[in-house]
Parts: C-alpha cells; structure tokens; sequence
C-alpha cells in the first residue's frame, strides 16, 4: 500500500513539475543563445538574429514589431549584451518569459527583449494579442 502512494506521489510530482512549463536553461544552453547573439550582432545581421524568436501563433503585426525592434538593436550596435534572470514580464508572450536580453549601448542606455525557453532552447519571445 505505501508503495503504491508513494508511486503515485512521484507521477503527481512529475507531471506538475511538466505542466509548470518553463524549466531553467542550463548553463551550456545559456552560454549558446548568448554566444550566437553576440555573433549576430557583431555581423550586423538583422535576419540570423531574428531566427533566434520563437514565431508560434506570432501574427503579422508582432513580427513587424519584433523585426523593427531587433533591426534597431542590429543598426545601434551594442557595446555589451547581457542575460538576466526575468520572471515578472508584464505582457503575453507566445513563450513562457523566464530571462530577458539585455543590450547595453552605453553606460547610461540599455534595452532589452523577452527570452523563453522552447524545447530545450533560449529564444526570443514574441508578443501575443491579448483576447
């Protein structure tokens, strides 16, 4: 009997921890999203950038948005870019936000993007209508 509740208290765990969703990045998984933006930036490459957002249920107007906005970063040249911890993003996103991108362009101005984790990769999120 105690093994069987003790069984069943394992499966609960189990699929909680997986319905919960986002599981944190590891550090190897981190160390590549970072080193391929970096990459990016330094090529100047909006459109390899811009392979790194997960475009699930994006519609058309959040990928002209997120395009911009990442052509801005590309065109502005950050001098650093930064991957902090990001758990209170405010806005729907089509990927649970866990950690944000932050690019410096100088000591005093910065910006950042939503990052998630989809399937085991750091992507960007997009934004998500909310209805």
């Amino acid at each position: 009997m105690l093994n069987g509740l003790w069984s069943f208290a394992v499966a609960v765990v189990c699929i909680l921890n997986f319905a919960g969703g986002a599981q944190a990045a590891s550090k190897d998984e981190e160390t590549r999203f970072l080193s391929e933006v970096n990459q990016t930036i330094q090529k100047k490459d909006a459109a390899a950038l811009s392979k790194l957002v997960c475009w699930d249920q994006a519609d058309d107007k959040a990928k002209k948005m997120v395009e911009g906005r990442l052509q801005d970063i590309i065109k502005r040249a950050p001098k650093k870019v930064s991957l902090e911890d990001w758990n209170d993003f405010p806005f729907k996103t089509n990927i649970k936000v866990t950690k944000r991108l932050r690019f410096a362009f100088s000591e005093s101005e910065s910006g950042a993007v939503p990052v998630g984790e989809k399937a085991g990769k750091l992507m960007i999120a997009a934004p998500m209508e909310n209805k």
